[in-house]
């Protein structure tokens, strides 16, 4: 379908009144226009009736994790990031099921993207806190052993850098004394 040379001119002029927002206040509020939920943004959403929650969370989790080194503090940012998502996501559900409006079809859609972000976010906590985890289970044996630990398995490294290798070979012998204890009488250790 062509336009006629009066409709493109017609198009261009109209185009020139659209400049979008100008002031550094429109131009804020314009950037948030895509924003809806932000369980898909790359960064933290913290309303500020929420930063106290969110700031408690924060040093909790520092407190009992103590990330260190620039490795670790991505790792414990990813953790934080979907900690923080699933607590927004519960009360997004909680206020979803207070609507008492379950029969609306929109319900349905609602609770499905609700789900859906929630089963995202749960993946991304538990693979960024076992990532940490390993990784400061390595610093750790690497601090005991004197050596650098290498996080690849193409490339050499002691066997006992391997955190993931460690932890199987403990939890096994765990079990394995937990079960003889068992075995001979003995309550659970």
């Amino acid at each position: 379908m062509d336009l006629s040379q009066a409709k493109l001119d017609a198009n261009r002029a109209n185009a020139q009144h659209s400049t979008g927002p100008r002031t550094d206040e429109g131009k804020a509020r314009s950037s948030q226009n895509r924003l809806t939920h932000g369980f898909a943004s790359a960064h933290l959403i913290v309303s500020d009736d929420e930063r106290e929650l969110f700031d408690a969370l924060h040093e909790g989790l520092r407190t009992e994790l103590r990330p260190t080194g620039c490795l670790e503090q991505t790792l414990f940012a990813q953790l934080l990031h979907a900690a923080w998502n699933l607590h927004r996501i519960k009360k997004m559900e909680a206020d979803l099921f207070a609507s008492g409006d379950i029969l609306n079809p929109a319900f349905g859609k609602s609770l499905d993207l609700v789900m859906r972000y929630q089963r995202l976010h749960t993946r991304n906590y538990h693979a960024a806190r076992k990532a940490l985890a390993d990784q400061q289970t390595n610093r750790l044996i690497a601090e005991r052993i004197g050596h650098t630990v290498v996080f690849h398995e193409s490339e050499a490294l002691p066997i006992a850098a391997n955190a993931h290798k460690v932890r199987t070979a403990t939890h096994a012998a765990y079990e394995a004394m937990r079960k003889a204890a068992r075995f001979a009488g003995y309550p659970d250790p």
